[in-house]
């Protein structure tokens, strides 16, 4: 009976460890997707940086054009950046959205393996002890 506990205690330490490997690994993977999310969020923040360079750029050039053409040049500047503006507002809007999304999709993704993991080795431990009390009365 005691060689039988003893042998139970052992798959159930297996089992934890197990589980425990799993879970670094998960957490392994969240923190590279943390990390890749950073990565982007930086990029973006590049992007943006050198977007608004190129918009000053812009308005510089104008500036120095001819007197006569100032007023159309304005005009057509003014709807370019408008335009411009809108659309990187749609595509940051788009990009964040993606992230957002694929950040749920891999954190539910993980929550899934983790219950899933969990629900096992629930299961795994219910039939362990089942057995166990099985035993134990089959030999009254």
């Amino acid at each position: 009976m005691v060689s039988k506990s003893e042998q139970g205690l052992g798959s159930a330490e297996g089992l934890i460890a197990s589980l425990q490997d799993s879970q670094e690994r998960l957490q392994n993977e969240l923190d590279l997707t943390k990390g890749r999310l950073k990565e982007t969020k930086d990029a973006l923040s590049n992007v943006e940086s050198k977007l608004e360079q190129e918009r000053r750029q812009h308005e510089e050039t104008l500036a120095a054009m001819k007197e006569e053409e100032k007023l159309q040049v304005d005009k057509m500047a003014h709807d370019l950046e408008m335009k411009w503006t809108e659309n990187l507002r749609q595509e940051c809007s788009k990009l964040r959205e993606e992230l957002r999304l694929q950040h749920e999709e891999d954190k539910k993704s993980a929550m899934s393996q983790l219950l899933q993991l969990k629900e096992r080795e629930k299961n795994a431990a219910r039939d362990s002890w089942q057995k166990k009390v099985e035993d134990l009365l089959n030999q009254d």
